[in-house]
This record gives C-alpha cells, structure tokens and sequence, in this order.
C-alpha cells in the first residue's frame, strides 16, 4: 500500500478515481471532505505510483463537489478532465466538466446541459477517444434521476467536440438516451471507445428486469440506437450495486464488461465479481458471466476494469 497524501488530513476522502497520459504520469482524483463543502483533490505521480505530489483542485464555495470521474485527451490538444456532480442543497444534483492542460494547474470550469425537472443526476464517468488522434472527441454519461419516487432512472449522454469546454446531448435519444420512454432503473451507467468499428459504447443494468445492457454508437456519439443489446441476465439480485464496467481496445474489437453479481447458485449468499467479453465489437456475448475469483464465501464488489490499447492485456480491481 502506497500513501498518496500525506497525513494533516482531517476529513475523508472518498470515491477515488484513476486515470494516466501516454508519457506514463499517472493521476488520481477523490472527494475531499476537509472543508466545509466537499471538493475534488487531484494528486499526479511520475514514477509509476512509488511517489506522489499534489497537482490542483477543484472546489466551489457555496456547493459540495461528489463523485469525481477522470480522462485524457492528447494530441494537438493535451488535458486533462474532470467531471463531477454539483450539490449546492438547493438545485438538483447536476453533472460539471473542469479541464486544465497537461501539466498546467489552471483548472476551467464548464457547464453540461440538464433538465431542472428531474431530480437529479449521480455517477458521472467521462472518457475519450484514443489518445494517438490530433483532434479527439470527449464524452460523459451518468444516472439520470427523472422520478426517484418511482424508481425511474435514465442513462444520459454528452459528448464534447471542442475538448471538454461545451457539451451536447446526442441528435437522437433525447437527455436520457436510455430509459427516457419508459419507467425503468437503468443503473450505474460507464462508456467506453474502442474497437476496429469505432464504437462509443454505453453500458447500464437494468433493475426492474435483472439485466445487463450495451449500445453502441458507430458515429462518435452523434446518434445512439434506440434499441439496446442484452448482454446477461443476472438469476440473482446481488447485494450491492451491480456496477458494471466496460471496456474496450482501440484497433481490435476484444470489449470486456465486469461487474457485481450475486453467486447464491454456489450455494454462497454473497456477492462476486463478474465478467464477460465479446470478441466481434460487442455484437455477441457468451453467457453466463464467468466467476473471476471462484465460489468464495465473501464478498466482492464495486469493480474497475482497464484495457491496454494493445487488446490483449486486462487489469480488474
């Protein structure tokens, strides 16, 4: 285990987020609890996580800052984003974008369209497309709370084209891309860019019917199927948030998804973690999800899934 803060903190620090550049520096973000309202601490490390050193912030003095979600884009264009759910108490929770250039500690703040008559938004995670490209595209996607009372939950979707300072919904789909035209829980949204097709993939679980989801998006983002794939049907409610994870190699089409799934058919009432993967850019998927660390009797939870560019190399937390 490796301190990436030294002690002097008095607050908790919680929804850690990861993420690195091409030159190898490696960049993580939390939710910093020591202020009156919460803000978003980002720390950098340049030898390979041995060592680590504040590199800014992002705070708002009226509004807790929750749930921080980090990406890269290079090029000609080299930055660093941030997004994160805005929580002032008297707004709805809504999702914001702060940026600042590789290397620079000059965070600029900008504003993502929503809808003040829902009710909130949660777990913003932002991504972009392959770092090799001069110009690139960045997108988010997060919970979009339409009517808590009655459990009904979309998947929103923004994507970027001037590199994270001005967001827009996708021309088809409407502010929640999944879920806008029925009364589901469409959970725990993540987005993914990769493959020979590329693909901007979304992946969500669906609550009311125990299932796993996947579009996929064949003009970076613009339009988005109004059909979904079903990826798996989990037998069993799992205890925790399904969570699901995908990821996806540039210039192959291996697509990985893991994600918090209930083994009770083991005869173990615990939680574990679940994987799957498609080999034809997410068209099929083999079922049923496969056990990762076997028919143990604790629980397992809360997955992060990377993919190296390469497609041949995963690593799972």
């Amino acid at each position: 285990d490796i301190q990436v803060r030294a002690g002097g903190s008095t607050g908790l620090e919680i929804n850690q987020t990861m993420t690195s550049d091409s030159s190898g520096i490696l960049y993580v973000a939390w939710q910093d609890r020591n202020l009156t309202y919460d803000y978003i601490q980002i720390y950098s490390s340049s030898d390979g996580g041995a060592t680590w050193s504040a590199y800014g912030y992002v705070s708002n003095s009226s509004a807790h800052l929750k749930e921080p979600s980090m990406a890269v884009g290079e090029g000609s264009q080299p930055t660093l984003l941030v997004a994160y759910i805005v929580d002032d108490g008297v707004n709805i929770p809504c999702p914001e974008v702060a940026t600042t250039p590789l290397g620079s500690f000059s965070f600029t703040i900008h504003s993502v369209p929503w809808l003040n008559f829902w009710e909130g938004y949660a777990k913003p995670v932002i991504f972009t497309d392959s770092v090799h490209w001069s110009g690139w595209f960045a997108y988010l996607t997060c919970e979009g709370i339409y009517e808590a009372a009655t459990d009904n939950i979309n998947v929103c979707f923004w994507r970027s084209l001037d590199y994270g300072a001005s967001w827009q919904y996708a021309s088809t789909g409407g502010p929640g891309v999944i879920g806008e035209s029925d009364d589901f829980a469409w959970r725990d949204a993540d987005g993914s860019y990769g493959t020979t097709l590329e693909r901007v993939f979304l992946a969500t679980y669906n609550d009311d019917d125990n299932t796993l989801y996947m579009v996929a998006s064949d003009d970076f983002g613009d339009t988005i199927p109004s059909t979904q794939t079903a990826i798996n049907t989990l037998p069993y409610d799992p205890i925790h948030p399904v969570n699901p994870d995908i990821e996806a190699a540039v210039n192959h089409d291996n697509v990985m998804l893991v994600c918090t799934h209930d083994h009770s058919i083991d005869g173990q009432d615990d939680d574990d973690i679940g994987q799957t993967y498609s080999t034809d850019a997410g068209n099929t998927w083999p079922n049923p999800l496969w056990n990762l660390e076997g028919s143990t009797n604790t629980n397992e939870f809360a997955p992060e899934l990377t993919a190296n560019e390469g497609g041949d190399s995963w690593h799972a937390a």
